[in-house]
């Protein structure tokens, strides 16, 4: 990844049946935890149906991050940048795509929030996306006080991060993420169909579902778990948006997905050094994708 100036200013209960074709195709990527290789394998599998000949785009509803780490990257791959709030998993799925550049990251990303020093403890917030002209930030009152410490507030003039730019709330819940957005979501999603994605890969974060207000059905869904991948293909579910349950669990799938007669294809998730594991990725998702058929029926149309 090269330096960036400034990324960001230019621009189951509940589960029913879909019977319904939908538009774009949704794959879901999701797993028991955080660390499990999710993001590898949706950044993996964007590529894999791009080069398949399907214009598809990444996305992550909900994005979490901790502060140590993402002052670690910043500082690491953008030093200097006043880049507003983004992070490693958004950058991934963005520049996954060929529709999507560093400037969308928070298109693909659109609500990130920043933990210290727990991931439940909350102390910025972003919502929005820069092409949308919708981008609100929001800090702890933690947060607020954070920021004037020395050690952070030379962290902070040297990664951009919008501490000073947020709006200061008592504090922030990773519940809050839902009300706080609104539409924005959803909003981000229409915007990337607009650009053309005939495919959208949807990444949970930790081991939460990728659901948002208005979100359409997954029709095919890949699951992350003790070292195994698995795709559960033509799934066509429709799970609903609840605003009581914000933070749902990836658990809550384990009934269906384990119903007697569900298709599903699995390949190992092996341990390897950091620079053999996206080939590695690429070969299970090109196997998964190709054992399905999902390959061959992403193949575009004449005169696609």
């Amino acid at each position: 990844m090269g330096g960036c100036t400034n990324l960001l200013s230019d621009h189951v209960k509940d589960i029913s049946v879909d019977s319904s074709s939908t538009s774009p195709t949704v794959y879901w990527v999701v797993g028991s935890g955080t660390n499990v290789g999710k993001t590898t394998i949706a950044a993996t599998l964007i590529t894999a149906l791009n080069a398949a000949g399907t214009r598809t785009a990444g996305f992550k509803p909900f994005a979490g991050g901790r502060l140590q780490g993402l002052i670690d990257f910043m500082l690491a791959h953008y030093p200097g940048a006043s880049s507003g709030l983004f992070g490693q998993d958004g950058l991934a799925l963005t520049e996954a795509s060929p529709l999507t550049d560093e400037s969308l990251v928070d298109l693909v990303a659109p609500v990130q929030m920043l933990s210290y020093p727990t991931w439940r403890n909350i102390v910025l917030m972003r919502t929005g996306s820069g092409v949308l002209n919708n981008v609100d930030y929001l800090c702890s009152a933690q947060g607020a006080q954070l920021r004037h410490r020395p050690d952070i507030k030379d962290l902070i003039a040297r990664t951009g991060l919008p501490f000073a730019e947020a709006a200061v709330k008592p504090a922030l819940e990773p519940e809050l993420g839902a009300p706080a957005t609104g539409d924005k979501q959803a909003q981000a999603f229409r915007k990337l169909c607009d650009m053309g994605a005939e495919a959208v890969v949807c990444e949970g974060a930790g081991g939460w579902l990728p659901v948002w207000p208005d979100c359409p059905a997954v029709n095919h869904l890949v699951y992350v778990a003790d070292g195994t991948v698995t795709l559960f293909p033509a799934l066509d579910r429709h799970l609903p948006f609840d605003p009581k349950n914000v933070l749902r669990n990836a658990s809550e799938l384990h009934g269906m997905l384990n119903h007697p007669g569900r298709q599903k294809f699995s390949n190992p998730l092996y341990l390897v050094e950091s620079d053999r594991r996206a080939a590695m990725a690429l070969q299970i998702i090109q196997s998964l994708l190709a054992r399905t058929g999902l390959v061959e029926s992403a193949t575009p149309s004449d005169g696609q």
